[in-house]
């Protein structure tokens, strides 16, 4: 069962975050980073990959009340992948260094109590400044990276796939692209604001 709460929004917002028109270079994650997309959705919270209650609320409080408002897309595939990318400040009164902590502390925890049946660790290989984790469960498997741009606002991409296999999509490819659009968009989400 998927735990994923995504708050839909409106398609004028979903057309910024994925890029309409001619606004690409307000994408954060381009569709055509992707394939098969079946539909998407616009949020302003990171959605679940893992089984987890403690990275999901950890990821949960990251992206509650952040400055700038959190915000994001998730792709559903055809193959029933589920892939993410949101942007986000931190969260008021904390720094993205409190936001990193709390979230591999978190992290830590759910590595401890994995078993046979689920787990979850954090990954390696990563750039640096990069953190992330990988989980599994009951035949479904996710992955998550987050990493700070330059300008200093957090950004996640993640995947959750179920079945047999691997995800289509490759989560270390795909940070790459929303990290280095996140500001952009930002900027562009702001002066839209005004």
């Amino acid at each position: 069962m998927r735990t994923t709460s995504v708050i839909v929004l409106s398609v004028a917002v979903a057309g910024q975050l994925v890029g309409c028109g001619d606004d690409s270079d307000r994408e954060l994650l381009s569709p055509d980073s992707v394939s098969d997309i079946k539909q998407t959705y616009a949020g302003d919270q990171i959605p679940a990959v893992g089984w987890c209650r403690e990275v999901n609320i950890a990821q949960s409080r990251a992206s509650s009340g952040s400055k700038p408002h959190a915000a994001g897309v998730e792709f559903r595939l055809e193959n029933g992948d589920y892939v993410h990318a949101i942007v986000m400040g931190p969260p008021s009164g904390k720094s993205i260094e409190d936001v990193r902590a709390d979230l591999e502390k978190a992290v830590d925890e759910c590595a401890a109590k994995s078993n046979s049946d689920q787990t979850l660790e954090p990954m390696s290989g990563l750039e640096d400044g990069m953190w992330g984790y990988s989980s599994s469960e009951r035949g479904a498997t996710g992955s998550e990276i987050f990493d700070v741009t330059p300008k200093g606002y957090l950004v996640a991409v993640g995947v959750r796939h179920e079945g047999d296999g691997n995800p289509s999509v490759d989560v270390q490819e795909l940070i790459q692209e929303a990290g280095k659009n996140a500001d952009i968009y930002i900027a562009s989400r702001d002066q839209d604001e005004q």
